[in-house]
């Protein structure tokens, strides 16, 4: 064979070989940071279920607020009745 088709050869060859390297760090390197996403989005959607939860039982605080003023006004009635009585 001719030098030159040797020497191309061997270039070509040399070639191949870093691209499959290189293809292969890439791959090793989206897999780590693939890794890192998929754990932060599970962190992210326990912290939003959370928020969901709390976000849940809002309304039923405030039902139970208004629940406690309501006893609290009626509360204040009977006092303000019982020292009429009394004064």
């Amino acid at each position: 064979m001719n030098d030159q088709v040797i020497t191309a050869l061997i270039s070509l060859a040399g070639i191949v070989i870093t691209a499959v390297i290189t293809r292969s760090n890439i791959l090793n390197e989206l897999d780590k940071r693939m890794a890192v996403f998929e754990e932060r989005q599970k962190e992210m959607s326990k912290d939003l279920q959370e928020h969901n939860n709390y976000a849940k039982h809002i309304p039923e605080i405030e039902g139970d607020i208004k629940l406690i003023l309501e006893k609290q006004s009626v509360a204040n009635h009977r006092i303000d009745d019982l020292e009429k009585k009394v004064g």
